[in-house]
């Protein structure tokens, strides 16, 4: 812990420590009581007296002799052990052995042990000239690396008390008096200023220092050199690194040659090597007149010293061994990474007979510290490729061989980055490089020097070195300059100072930029005025380095700031004025520009844009300072407050209904001073209505909450707006209280609300439901007439063995928000609602056509108006009831598939009832939301074949009628659908038995059909299944962007299954102005949408399609032929049906990309279709392009099957339709009959018959008849040969163009009828089949029915008959050239029958019929 004391921490100074009285020990240099043993091949020189009690080597050489025996060295031992003794009698501090990185202040310390300096750092003794050292060290003493840095303590006065043998070894530097008991050994190169006096023997074994290193010394020679030293200052010359550079300070008048060793003549300068430098100086004249010029002792020449000075150094150079070098400590290290300008002057002397081809310098890491060091400290000289600073001769000798000036040499040099430089070595470090003879006079300049004429001697090569000088090269100035307005200074921050012996010169140039930038220099700075490149370059010593520093790129800096307004600087009190600096107009700000407002002198904002809300009147001035690097620019605004008016809004917040504003609107009680201003009101969110002037509130707002703000301003500017502010509630009808009732429904405890027995029903007909109600356990009867108002949260559920009817009555929502609905459970025994003339067990009545019966009953408001939980079980009826602004009127069945499911219990239907939807008549939560009803009435998971839905009217909803999962059997008719979005029926699964009769259907006015407010959210919604599309993704279809009629979505295939739409009408009520094209026709109105489907015992027929973008769209693999998976026992009909004005009466668009059954099978993507006998009709009035049946790119369709054995089979005949009517004149206007666009390359349709108006094909194009399909052009009528085989045989013709009533098809199902059957030939023999018998409509029936039937016989009868007992209960005769016939069944029982058609005796197919009361 001691030795890291040492390190980290210098020890405190103590009282001052007398010198060690060293007696006659004094005078010696070397004391030993035993011998002397030096190496011969290492002399040693003692500067003062050799004391031994032995032998002595004859290697050591003693200025003042040798002391053996005798009083003399008695005395100096008797001296020495009692300077030890005072030394150990010191009151001393403890210090640690390990001496490396301690610093000590003066005084005494004492070492218990052994003491050694070696690696980690150096022995800093930091006391001043006067400071004493004293060191008792109990054991032995060791040096191997490091230093005993003295600084400016004397070496005389550093004391090393060493009881044990003392070794100096390595590469050390060691001052001081050694005070030794035991031996003392030197080895390795040490070095430093010594005395050694011990009683013990001492010993130099291979102790080769330096030359001029090889010495030790008396204390008293120490003393008096220590004090010529510390003399020295070092003549220092200002920005000159280098100690005494021009050898101006000396210590002594040069008394001869080779006199920069150990004792040198000249302060800080010594000789580096063996070879002996001189110091030459003017102060000693020659007295011979003849000598050109004198120079003190010079013997070389006379050439006076550069500049006024009277000194210089003098090397001469041979042969590597021999020459001579000149080297100084620097009080400063050169510091690695900085970059110096390090050279110096020279002359060849004139007794020179040779000269060299280069000089330099060479720098050293050093960590010697003492001014006896510097002087005596040596380096060995290794040969050097390149020094660090090298000048080569120059002309045509190639030598430095000028005698008659000074010539300077010198360069660049950057230490390593991490290393310092301390010592700089002068001469020539070439190991190869001999001098070179030139021509001469030689001339005895001794005789000049007033000297002895010795005979006339040849010098060689003999340089003098003056001014030597290292001077750090200034740092590179920013290269990145803003110029503010008017003129910068660019260049060195400070300007350096240069050594007055060394030249430089400062060249600034211009390389871009508008010329004449640069305004003024001054060394390294320069005044421009002009962006652009400005370079700096240095010529030092005359072109001895050049330094150009790297270009500094001037930038045009900010303009002066300007102040923006962005408020009107004339404002109202309490309003806030915003203000913002610019320094890059015409509204920027400069990069990293700070900014400091003022308002009227007062330090206020530092951000870019202020905003101070000003509250009292007066005049303000605001000042803002814009600070870019050095550019500083400052504006002012003046802003004046005048006062503000005042307004007041009595009450608030305030709560309306829009059946009260409608007739009593609001006022805003607002009221304001002065008189004189004008108010403007507003609303957050929009959609209040209220006049903007008035402050009036109307009926019509959507309910909601909103803020309410009115702005009052003055005439005049500024117009001091004031504000007031409040919230409004609208709701849309007043919310139903106890006091607005006659009976309250609630629970107390706040648990659900138990109606068991008739008593239960509140009597009044206003009732107020404030809990969820339970009917359990009985028949229970609204009376009629009530409106139950229910409160959100607030439900009906019928369950538990109950059932209840509600009659001529209204359930609706008691406020702002909606309610759950009626549940009805698969525990309850039925619902009813209606009027009050039937009930769940009557018979039903007769139902209207296309939702024109009036109705009784209400649902409205409802989350779900009625959830049917098990259809199966629970009868429900639904009679002459609205659905009004439900999210969903009525849904039958769960939302997931449950076990047991099976037909509709008996004694259901939806029957004369009103669905209806008005976004702006919704309540909470989806008020004001644009949200409509997602479907009016939805059915699965049961057979709904008996459930009566007719007569209804479904208007305004998402989808009117959905029938999506896993349900069997459905027969709507006589239902008017509505404007409904999406699709007015929607199928999602195959159910069997589907039959569309004689609805209407009325397509949304709005050709943007696909952006209906709600759309988005009710796909996001019923795609998770809430309205049962579990299987197929309703938003990936292509009717997420258009709207249908009736949608199919991969119904799905089965024997058996019927799909009959028939007599139906799909009209848009607006014709078009102009077709539509025909490929973006998809996302507007389709008649019927079927996608994905495969379908057998299908019938398409009879109905109308008017004004629609398509009538019929099929996408996908579709079968409405009965070909899938190839059987040729089934008949599906496409025919009788009209479309008029349709952008494509047909429409086969591509497959979309689905992720669901896209591998089922190869063909599945192909569609089998056979249409026939259709009517296309086109006004010659509506302009564009229409198409009777368009087949997309990539859609594959097959119009007809070859059959594989039967050459008369049905569909080898021809597909005949008619097309009537044509395009209007001009360009662009068109009428395709069949259009395809398929490459026939990768498929061709084949169409093989066709019938034109025009049989004679006498009309121009369109009409013309193409022979063949060419690539790429696919507006065509395709030859009766297979196209695909490029047949070219004219297309051919019926002789008619009308089917009439003859369609060459069957109704109903079974076997399929042969070619024969065609219309106009022969009626063939009747044959036994169900097909030949149609359904009934309605089935079950109340008093009529119609059944429908296609004989080919001349005669036929219908037969009733009983299911039980077989009785005949009715006959009636047919007239075969009709297909249905009306039959009342009102005089029959309730009950199952089978009706029959019978001709020549055979009976041709019999049905079921169901007959209710």
């Amino acid at each position: 812990m001691l030795a890291l004391a040492n390190i980290f921490s210098p020890f405190r100074a103590q009282a001052q420590t007398p010198m060690v009285p060293l007696g006659a020990a004094g005078r010696f240099g070397v004391l030993s009581g035993g011998t002397v043993t030096v190496s011969p091949d290492a002399p040693i020189r003692v500067r003062g007296a050799v004391g031994t009690g032995g032998a002595s080597s004859a290697s050591v050489v003693a200025d003042s002799g040798t002391v053996s025996t005798g009083p003399a060295l008695t005395a100096a031992l008797s001296d020495l052990a009692a300077a030890r003794t005072a030394c150990a009698t010191l009151t001393s501090q403890p210090l640690a052995g390990m001496l490396a990185g301690a610093t000590l202040a003066p005084g005494a310390y004492t070492i218990s042990g052994n003491a050694t300096l070696s690696s980690g750092g150096d022995l800093t003794l930091s006391g001043g000239s006067a400071a004493v050292y004293v060191f008792t060290v109990t054991g032995s003493l060791t040096t191997l690396s490091g230093a005993v840095k003295l600084g400016q303590v004397r070496p005389e006065n550093v004391y090393w008390n060493v009881s044990g043998p003392t070794r100096l070894h390595g590469a050390t530097w060691f001052g001081g008096v050694v005070l030794g008991a035991d031996s003392v050994v030197l080895t390795g190169t040490p070095t430093g200023a010594l005395a050694v006096l011990t009683s013990g023997p001492v010993r130099a074994a291979g102790w080769r220092p330096a030359p001029a290193n090889n010495q030790l010394f008396s204390t008293r020679w120490l003393a008096d050199y220590s004090t010529r030293l510390l003399a020295c200052t070092g003549a220092p010359e200002p920005g000159n690194l280098v100690p005494n550079p021009s050898f101006e300070e000396a210590l002594a008048c040069p008394q001869g040659l080779s006199n920069m060793g150990s004792n040198s003549d000249v302060c800080q300068w010594n000789q580096a090597t063996y070879g002996t430098s001189d110091y030459l100086r003017e102060c000693l004249n020659g007295t011979t007149p003849s000598c050109p010029s004198t120079n003190g002792l010079n013997p070389f020449g006379q050439q006076a010293p550069r500049g006024s000075g009277v000194s210089y150094a003098g090397i001469w150079l041979q042969e590597l061994a021999e020459k001579e070098y000149i080297s100084t400590f620097l009080p400063a290290a050169l510091q690695g990474g900085q970059e110096y300008y390090c050279g110096f002057n020279w002359s060849l002397a004139d007794q020179s007979s040779a000269a060299m081809e280069t000089l330099g310098m060479q720098f050293y890491p050093s960590t010697q510290g003492s001014l006896v060091q510097q002087t005596l400290g040596t380096i060995s000289i290794a040969p050097l490729a390149v020094p660090h600073i090298q000048g080569t001769g120059q002309g045509a000798s190639g030598l430095l061989d000028n005698k008659t000036a000074w010539n300077a040499l010198g360069g660049l040099y950057t230490p390593p980055v991490g290393q310092t430089m301390q010592r700089v070595v002068i001469g020539n470090f070439q190991s190869s490089e001999p001098p070179t003879p030139i021509a001469t006079t030689l001339f005895n300049y001794r005789l000049c020097a007033g000297l002895s004429s010795d005979p006339l001697e040849d010098y060689g090569a003999y340089y003098f070195i003056d001014d030597v000088v290292i001077w750090p090269i200034p740092a590179a100035p920013p290269t990145a300059v803003t110029l503010c307005a008017g003129s910068a200074t660019i260049g060195l921050p400070t300007l350096p100072t240069v050594p007055a012996s060394l030249s430089v010169q400062w060249t600034w140039t211009q390389t871009s930029g508008t010329p004449g930038g640069i305004v003024a220099t001054n060394q390294g700075q320069a005044t421009i005025n002009q962006p652009g490149t400005y370079v700096l370059t240095l010529t030092i010593a005359g072109g001895q380095a050049v330094k150009t520093y790297p270009a500094i790129q001037v930038g045009a800096g900010p303009p002066a700031v300007t102040i923006q307004a962005l408020t009107p600087t004339t404002l109202c009190a309490g309003n806030a004025v915003v203000l913002r600096g610019v320094t890059a107009p015409p509204s920027g700000s400069h990069p990293n520009t700070t900014y400091q407002w003022t308002v009227n002198g007062v330090a206020a904002s530092t951000l870019r844009t202020y905003q101070r809300t000003m509250t009292a009147p007066g005049t303000y001035t605001f000042v803002v300072t814009a600070t870019t690097g050095a550019c500083v620019s400052t504006a002012q605004q003046v802003v004046t407050v005048v006062p503000s008016p005042t307004a007041t809004l009595t009450g608030g917040p305030f709560t309306l209904v829009n059946t009260d504003l409608a007739t009593q609107p609001f006022q805003m009680p607002a009221t304001a001073s002065p008189a004189g201003g004008t108010w403007q009101w507003f609303s957050d969110p929009v959609g209040l209505n209220i006049d903007q002037a008035t402050g009036v509130i109307s009926a019509g707002s959507p309910p909601g909450e909103y803020g309410v703000t009115g702005v009052y301003t003055l005439p005049g500017t500024p117009v001091c707006p004031v504000n007031v502010s409040t919230r409004v509630t609208i709701r849309q009808r007043p919310c139903v209280t106890e006091s607005d009732v006659e009976a309250v429904l609630s629970e107390a405890t706040g648990d659900t609300i138990i109606l068991d027995e008739q008593q239960d029903i509140p009597q009044g007909q206003t009732v107020l439901v404030t809990g969820p109600v339970k009917v359990r356990g009985a028949d229970l009867t609204i009376p009629a007439g009530s409106t139950w108002y229910f409160v959100a949260g607030a439900g009906l559920v019928v369950g538990d063995d109950a059932t209840l009817t509600v009659q001529n009555s209204t359930l609706t929502a008691a406020c702002d928000e909606m309610w759950p609905g009626v549940t009805v459970a698969g525990s309850a025994r039925g619902f009813y609602i209606g009027d009050d003339q039937h009930d769940l067990y009557s018979s039903l009545p007769l139902y209207g056509q296309y939702g024109n019966a009036t109705t009784v009953s209400e649902i409205s408001h409802a989350l779900m108006g009625v959830r049917v939980v098990r259809p199966d079980l629970v009868p429900v009826r639904l009679l002459y009831t609205t659905f009004l602004h439900n999210l969903y009127g009525a849904r039958y069945g769960k939302d997931a598939i449950y076990n047991g499911s099976g037909e509709v219990a008996s004694g259901s239907a939806v029957q004369d009832c009103h669905f209806d939807a008005d976004p702006a008549q919704f309540l909470a939560p989806y008020a004001g939301l644009n949200i409509t009803t997602y479907a009016h009435l939805e059915l699965k998971y049961s057979n709904y074949w008996s459930l009566p839905i007719a007569g209804n009217l479904f208007a305004h909803a998402q989808i009117g009628l959905s029938d999506g999962a896993a349900s069997s059997g459905l027969h709507p008719q006589f239902n008017r659908f509505e404007e409904n979005y999406v699709a007015s029926i929607y199928f999602g699964a195959l159910i069997p038995s589907l039959v569309v009769e004689n609805n209407q259907f009325v397509m949304p006015h709005s050709r943007a059909v696909a952006t209906h407010p709600s759309r988005e959210s009710f796909l996001a919604e019923y795609e998770g299944g809430s309205g049962g599309f579990y299987w197929y993704s309703l938003a990936a279809s292509r009717l997420s962007t258009g709207t249908a009629g009736i949608y199919f979505l991969n119904p799905g295939s089965g024997d058996g299954e019927l799909v009959r739409i028939r007599q139906n009408t799909f009209e848009h009520s607006v014709p078009f102005d102009l077709f539509p094209a025909v490929a973006e026709a998809a996302e507007g109105q389709v008649g019927i949408e079927i996608e994905n489907t495969i379908v057998t015992n299908s019938e398409i027929l009879e109905n109308t399609f008017t004004n629609l973008h398509y009538g019929v769209s099929m996408v996908g693999g579709i079968q409405l032929n009965g070909f899938w998976p190839y059987t040729y026992d089934q008949l599906h009909a496409f025919a009788g049906n009209t479309f008029t004005d349709c952008a494509a009466g047909i429409a086969y668009p591509a497959y979309p990309s689905w992720d669901h059954e896209l591998s089922y099978n190869p063909n599945r993507y192909t569609i089998w279709h056979w249409p026939s006998c259709n009517t296309f009709n086109r006004s010659s009035t509506v302009p564009g392009v229409s198409v009777g049946i368009w087949m997309a790119d990539g859609a594959l369709v097959t119009f007809n099957v070859d059959h594989p054995t039967d050459p008369n089979w049905l569909y080898w005949t021809a597909p005949t339709n008619l097309f009537n009517g044509q395009a209007p004149a001009g360009a662009g206007n068109t009428y395709y009959y069949l259009r395809s666009e398929t490459d026939p390359a990768v498929h061709t349709p084949r169409y093989v018959g066709f019938a034109s108006v025009d049989p004679q094909n006498t009309q121009p194009s369109p009409y013309q008849l193409l022979p063949t399909i060419a690539a790429n052009s696919f507006n065509v009528f395709v030859s009766n040969a297979d196209a695909q085989s490029g047949g070219t045989t004219p297309l051919q013709f019926k002789a008619d163009n009308a089917c009439g009533v003859n369609y060459p098809f069957q109704t109903g199902f079974g076997h399929l009828r042969t070619a024969g059957m065609i219309a106009g030939q022969p009626a063939a023999t009747p044959v036994a089949s169900d097909e030949v018998v149609g359904y009934a409509a309605p089935n079950p029936a109340y008093t009529e029915t119609t059944i429908q039937y296609q004989v080919a016989a001349a005669a036929a009868d219908l037969i009733v008959r009983d299911i039980l007992t077989g009785t005949v209960v009715l006959r009636q005769s047919l007239d075969t050239r009709r297909h249905q016939c009306q039959v009342d069944v009102s005089t029959l029982r309730a009950g199952v029958y089978a009706y029959s058609v019978v001709a020549d005796g055979v009976v041709l197919g019999t049905r079921r019929l169901v007959v209710q009361k």
